[in-house]
């Protein structure tokens, strides 16, 4: 009994899904049962388009591609409304006009929208959260100070929030309807979502990434 415990259990590579080139980020769409994942495109190439690769996880197979923005390296599922948000990161300095959000449709597995740059400076987005209480995404920069705040209802800037600081990535807590924000000078910035304003901040050693572990109420860095 130990030894079929202890088989069931291990660890390890069950499958490997083949998807486009240089994969960079994952979200999961939990009504549709299906892994999203962002392809960045060919190393080197200074405009390819991204594309995003569906795979259904009844039978780990490709079920669509879909094609993005240049460079496109963050995702996050929007339940409330049934859309993937991809932030495509751009072609680099000086910005083009390729710094843009793809909306994608989960039930057509198309792109619906397209949020061109959203701030003033060509800053590329860094990170993505959703909040299902507000049925908002909020984006980070790499080289931005502020939390750009996007409607999933208009898929349009609503607001924005001041940090003070360039963030690496930012997470949405359910239990406590609060962001937290890495930010690059060795803090993590506590936003409260009913008012859009920074409401606390950690001091922490280089956090780059972030998840919230809604069963236990703690952030992971």
């Amino acid at each position: 009994a130990l030894s079929v415990a202890n088989s069931v259990h291990a660890a390890g590579v069950i499958g490997t899904v083949k998807v486009g080139d240089v994969p960079w980020a994952v979200t999961y769409d939990s009504v549709k049962n299906e892994i999203f994942v962002v392809n960045e495109g060919k190393v080197g190439t200074s405009a390819s388009t991204g594309a995003v690769s569906v795979i259904a996880d009844s039978n780990n197979t490709v079920v669509a591609t879909i094609p993005v923005g240049v460079t496109p390296r963050h995702a996050v599922y929007d339940s409330g409304v049934g859309k993937i948000y991809v932030a495509n990161t751009g072609s680099g300095y000086p910005n083009d006009g390729s710094y843009t959000i793809s909306v994608i449709s989960d039930a057509t597995n198309s792109v619906i929208a397209t949020i061109p740059q959203l701030n003033p400076y060509p800053q590329y987005p860094n990170g993505l959260a959703y909040d299902p209480e507000k049925g908002e995404i909020f984006v980070a920069y790499g080289y931005w100070s502020y939390l750009s705040v996007i409607s999933d209802k208009t898929d349009k800037v609503s607001g924005m929030v001041f940090l003070g600081m360039n963030s690496g990535d930012v997470v949405y807590d359910s239990g406590k309807g609060e962001l937290f924000a890495t930010l690059f000078n060795n803090t993590i910035a506590v936003v409260a979502d009913s008012n859009n304003t920074v409401t606390a901040t950690i001091p922490i050693n280089g956090p780059a990434r972030l998840a919230y572990d809604s069963a236990k109420n703690e952030i992971f860095v």
